[in-house]
């Protein structure tokens, strides 16, 4: 039962496991298909350098959420606000040859990142089946 389950699962377009699984973060909650996807798109959108997306999403969530929402977001982004601090102070501090590979690191994530945005959705498929927890494993 649990492997056909996963077996189906697996096989959903991304846009359904996204409406099941996945309804963005808490401010969200409670909006329709539409200001979801304003949100998403936003944040996927690679052209947008993130200062700017940061500015795009704080007018967005302005404009479209209710009060609670809107309550809601601004704890979101607060906190974000304060993990992304956070962790630019964990960096700061790392030794030269630990901040050294870090940037490596952070080059490689962003190299992936650009790889997978060039794909088209036909071989993003077919590379994703790779993974799927239905593939073989070697």
């Amino acid at each position: 039962m649990l492997i056909t389950t996963i077996f189906k699962l697996d096989r959903l377009s991304p846009e359904t496991r996204d409406r099941i699984f996945h309804h963005g973060p808490p401010f969200l909650r409670g909006t329709s298909d539409e200001v979801r996807k304003q949100f998403k798109d936003l944040w996927k959108d690679k052209s947008i350098p993130y200062e700017e997306k940061v500015i795009k999403i704080r007018e967005l969530a302005e404009k479209l959420l209710n009060k609670e929402q809107l309550a809601e977001f601004k704890k979101f982004d607060a906190e974000r606000e304060r993990t992304r601090k956070e962790f630019a102070d964990k960096v700061s501090k790392l030794s030269p040859k630990a901040k050294e590979v870090y940037d490596k690191l952070e080059n490689l994530r962003k190299e992936k990142a650009k790889i997978y945005e060039e794909m088209s959705p036909e071989v993003r498929a077919e590379i994703g089946q790779l993974f799927s927890r239905n593939s073989p494993k070697v």
